[in-house]
């Protein structure tokens, strides 16, 4: 008598299916060892499903020498593996970036699979082996968007906040923004805090702009602590807390953020919430100076015409208010003049101050426009002596000898508008 024994498993394709199940309820090692036996039991398909596993790193760890070998197996095949070709391609990983060869990839598949209108998106939108469009861009974007790619509503939202090649629309970018912001897109809390801060599309709201900051600063953007800093110092939308904005200046010191110097520099100038410390100050000024920050060459200027935390040197004095007055600071033009009037780094010449003087008035420096008020005179010979009169500068000299905290909205805004993209 014979006995014979039917082998009752689950088919190759079940296994698959259940993979697929595994993966989607995010038990990605479950579903990697389903991929695993359905490729062992000869389901092409599988190879694809892998190869996407392979790349993403998701129920084994990262190998995109693995990611290729299955991707191209698959697509071979006939069973799939463009979207992780057209990957790999994009990002250069594994293999040598080439996007003519991943937009390929990707419009093979671009009808029936979300991702590949994503990065078809992504491809059109920054000019990846295609020619920038932005039009287009959206087409794609609002394509995978409406499919559930969070990425896309993002990425709609800068578009219409930009206004690129669609018209700008902060109200339709705020929307897209919410709804990136809603699937933890990281770089969407940033745009929104940006948006509130300066009341672009549902008006101004400090206290929500802080919050969208923190949540920007809890996902390591790296611009997110600048604001928080400044909001901490001003008191907007929170109390004033010279601690946490110091703490917020340093962090977004060490992301790079050269400005962020500046701002530490007058907090230990000023004293603000420490100790005052002109030496600390003029540490944090000279790093900001380097890169070309005129409001730190300006207060290098005054310390090193005073002695303040630096050995006095009146010509380094005068070097520093002439960059900063050369970019356009007006306390540092005002300074310059001084300078002249009184000898101080320069050799003493009160035509070149009476020059500086009336160009910096007709340039729309407030100061020199009142200083001439005052002095009313069309006589450039009087001009020059009412110049030199200790009375006019009583008035005007505290400005310029003091200084002022100059942490405003508008350079951080004119500044930061340079960076976002």
């Amino acid at each position: 008598m014979s006995l014979f024994i039917t082998n009752c498993g689950p088919s190759a394709e079940e296994i698959f299916q259940e993979g697929k199940t595994h993966q989607k309820n995010k038990e990605y090692d479950k579903a990697f060892e389903c991929y695993n036996k359905a490729k062992e039991q000869g389901y092409d398909s599988a190879y694809s499903a892998l190869a996407a596993m392979y790349f993403d790193g998701r129920g084994v760890e990262k190998n995109y020498d693995k990611a290729f070998e299955y991707a191209k197996i698959a697509n071979e095949k006939g069973a799939g593996g463009n979207i992780t070709l057209g990957r790999l391609y994009y990002s250069g990983n594994g293999v040598e970036q080439n996007y003519s060869k991943a937009l390929e990839y990707f419009t093979k598949v671009e009808d029936k699979n979300t991702l590949a209108q994503y990065y078809l998106g992504l491809m059109h939108y920054n000019g990846y082996g295609v020619n920038k469009n932005h039009k287009t861009a959206l087409d794609y974007f609002k394509k995978a968007e409406e499919n559930g790619i969070p990425n896309a509503s993002f990425f709609i939202g800068k578009i219409y906040y930009y206004g690129e090649s669609v018209g700008q629309n902060y109200i339709t970018a705020i929307d897209y923004f919410k709804k990136a912001d809603e699937k933890d897109v990281k770089n969407a809390s940033f745009y929104l805090g940006w948006m509130y801060y300066y009341g672009q599309g549902e008006g101004q709201n400090y206290p929500k702009a802080l919050d969208y900051f923190k949540k920007a600063d809890s996902n390591e953007i790296k611009g997110a602590p600048l604001y928080l800093g400044t909001m901490y110092y001003f008191g907007k939308g929170t109390d004033k807390n010279y601690e946490k904005a110091f703490e917020y200046f340093q962090k977004a010191y060490k992301n790079g953020d050269e400005i962020a110097a500046y701002y530490i520099g007058a907090m230990y100038y000023y004293g603000n919430g420490m100790t005052q410390n002109y030496g600390n100050a003029a540490q944090y000024f000279k790093i900001a100076a380097d890169k070309d920050d005129e409001y730190a060459k300006y207060y290098l200027g005054q310390m090193y015409l005073n002695g303040n935390g630096v050995v006095v040197n009146k010509y380094q004095a005068v070097q520093y208010f002439n960059e900063a007055a050369n970019a356009g600071h007006q306390q540092a033009q005002i300074a310059l003049v001084h300078c002249y009037i009184n000898g101080d780094g320069v050799e003493r010449n009160t035509q070149k101050a009476v020059e500086l003087l009336q160009l910096y008035a007709n340039n729309g420096n407030q100061m020199a426009i009142d200083m001439l008020k005052e002095i009313n005179s069309t006589d450039q010979q009087e001009v020059a002596e009412k110049v030199q009169e200790p009375s006019l500068w009583e008035k005007y000299g505290e400005t310029i000898t003091k200084g002022a905290i100059e942490l405003g909205f508008n350079l951080l805004q004119a500044w930061l508008q340079t960076k976002i993209k």
